[in-house]
């Protein structure tokens, strides 16, 4: 209870956007050169119902039957626990010498663990804990070759754990940029400063957190300048160049525009209209409309509580993995 009331006056206050100050500033920033060759590349596919979970498949290649995980990076004073884990599902197997990597930013990684066994990902998952306010994302990422250094870490850890478990060695493959609530600031930060992996950035997957300022002060105005780069990964994603997915919760923050708003925006400026409501679920998520157009997807849910804004993550294995999944699974990989 103690960490749902927290959490609340976290939203109440906007202490969660802390760092879309420095972020969000007047002047519009330059669109990251890598997205255009993607933006309209063809025409926009028909939408497709959304995919279910398959049954697990049988063990590849891990002769232990067990997943396998390391916490390493720099310690979080905050936490007391190191900054980034690593994960490998228990049906993890390499293709041709490959690995697909989830970068998730902030969130407790025991949702990360869960929602990979649930969703069948045969890929693995980077979590980055860096505490709850978004500035700490920003700042760590926005380094032009941060998110190499992240990268050249992770694939050491990785590199122990499928010998300890028996597994071919890999190489890095394609990689999805996620994030739950602050940690929004840790994707921003990488699709601007995405270093010399841009071209194996395939996927970006959002949860209950794509926050802006109000322009001028002025309550419910929204800031656009700093949407620009949403818009565009929108615009690939109906054409099939990237998977972009958005859900939101119903919370309206006092302080700063919240989620619903800025799916708002992105939905009307790339005209993609809202469809009717999904299915009940997943959990006690209540579905509020969908809107789906090639690889672009946004998912509305009800509930303006705490409850409600951690949903998001511990269900994404539910709402937003299944299409990666797919995505993953039909498409050849790119050439790094």
């Amino acid at each position: 209870m103690q960490i749902k009331q927290r959490l609340a006056q976290f939203i109440s206050a906007g202490i969660l956007l802390a760092a879309a100050v420095g972020c969000d500033s007047e002047k519009t920033p330059t669109l990251p050169s890598w997205i255009g060759p993607i933006s309209r590349s063809a025409a926009p596919p028909p939408p497709s119902p959304p995919p279910q979970n398959p049954v697990p498949a049988p063990l590849l290649c891990n002769p232990t039957g067990q997943p396998w995980s390391k916490k390493f990076g720099p310690d979080i004073p905050s936490t007391r626990d190191k900054a980034y884990d690593v994960y490998i599902p228990a049906r993890f197997c390499p293709i041709g010498g490959k690995y697909d990597l989830i970068a998730h930013f902030f969130g407790a990684v025991p949702n990360q663990h869960r929602n990979m066994e649930n969703a069948n990902m045969n890929a693995i998952v980077v979590s980055v804990n860096l505490g709850i306010a978004s500035d700490k994302y920003a700042t760590a990422f926005n380094p032009p070759h941060a998110f190499d250094a992240l990268l050249n870490q992770t694939q050491e850890i990785i590199d122990e754990g499928l010998a300890k478990t028996s597994r071919p060695a890999a190489q890095l493959n394609r990689i999805a940029l996620e994030s739950w609530s602050a940690g929004f600031q840790g994707v921003s930060a990488v699709i601007m400063n995405p270093g010399d992996h841009a071209s194996q950035i395939d996927a970006v997957l959002l949860a209950d957190g794509l926050h802006t300022l109000f322009k001028n002060g002025i309550p419910r105005k929204i800031n656009t300048n700093n949407m620009d780069k949403w818009v565009a990964l929108a615009e690939a994603a109906e054409n099939g160049g990237i998977l972009f997915g958005v859900t939101h919760s119903s919370i309206f923050p006092e302080k700063f525009i919240g989620t619903t708003e800025t799916a708002e925006y992105i939905l009307q400026k790339t005209g993609v209209p809202k469809g009717p409501p999904g299915p009940p679920g997943p959990g006690k998520m209540r579905s509020l409309y969908e809107a789906h157009r090639g690889d672009f997807h946004v998912k509305g849910f009800y509930g303006q509580d705490p409850k409600d804004h951690i949903a998001q993550i511990v269900h994404m294995g539910e709402t937003l993995y299944p299409y990666l999944r797919v995505r993953w699974q039909k498409q050849p990989a790119p050439t790094p």
